[in-house]
């Protein structure tokens, strides 16, 4: 999972370093690459089978709840949200798979 979103990751840095504006930033969202990885990220929450009633089972509903919405402009946020969640944790000694 880490990897699936280090790569979101990465192609959002290479738009802020570009210096991208907002129209080039939502074109290259909207490319067969980037929204193959974040496919590639709901695809593997959709195999996730959590233990009912955790937290991690209501992120992974609230995450696939937002699945059709993350690929709108306003969806973006949610997902990097989340995203952000991930790596926060990752940085802290937990390492999600």
């Amino acid at each position: 999972m880490v990897r699936r979103i280090d790569r979101l990751f990465r192609e959002e840095k290479k738009m802020a370093d570009a210096k991208l504006t907002p129209a080039q930033i939502l074109q290259r969202r909207r490319s067969k690459e980037y929204m193959e990885a974040v496919d590639a990220i709901y695809s593997f929450l959709h195999e996730i089978v959590p233990e009912p009633g955790t937290p991690l089972e209501d992120a992974i509903k609230y995450f696939l709840g937002c699945e059709e919405e993350s690929k709108t402009e306003s969806g973006a946020e949610i997902a990097a949200r989340l995203f952000t969640i991930v790596q926060s944790a990752k940085a802290n000694g937990l390492i999600p798979e």
